[in-house]
């Protein structure tokens, strides 16, 4: 199995535990309806909740020089840019599932203003990149 395939499984297998343990319904997981722009290969997860008017994606990151290893933006996205999109980009995401999940639950569950999450995006960019 190829890294990017087990890192997918892996990173998939720990985001659905975390979810169990915690007794939260995750949101659709599928294929985005629209294109990104990027490859969606490298995508292990998105999410999509039309209540809400919100979608989430992990990213996983070919980037590794050692400094960077967490990233993430908040935008719009949609045929009519009518959902707000958070995406996060990471480096070895398996390993981050833990911390991936907190994202999802406050963007999701709490349901946390992009504006907010903005910031907290700001604080885990400096706490798990080396300067």
């Amino acid at each position: 199995m190829p890294d990017m395939e087990y890192i997918k499984y892996d990173f998939r297998l720990r985001f659905r535990k975390l979810a169990t343990d915690v007794g939260i319904r995750v949101v659709d997981d599928r294929i985005l309806k629209y294109p990104l722009p990027f490859s969606d290969d490298t995508i292990l997860a998105s999410w999509i909740s039309k209540d809400l008017r919100k979608v989430m994606r992990v990213q996983e990151s070919d980037y590794d020089d050692g400094t960077f290893q967490f990233d993430g933006f908040v935008g719009k996205s949609g045929l009519d840019y009518e959902y707000d999109d958070l995406c996060v980009i990471a480096v070895a995401s398996n390993e981050k599932a833990k911390e991936i999940f907190d994202l999802y639950k406050l963007w999701f569950i709490e349901n946390i203003s992009p504006e907010k999450m903005e910031r907290i995006l700001e604080s885990h960019f400096e706490r798990f990149n080396k300067s």
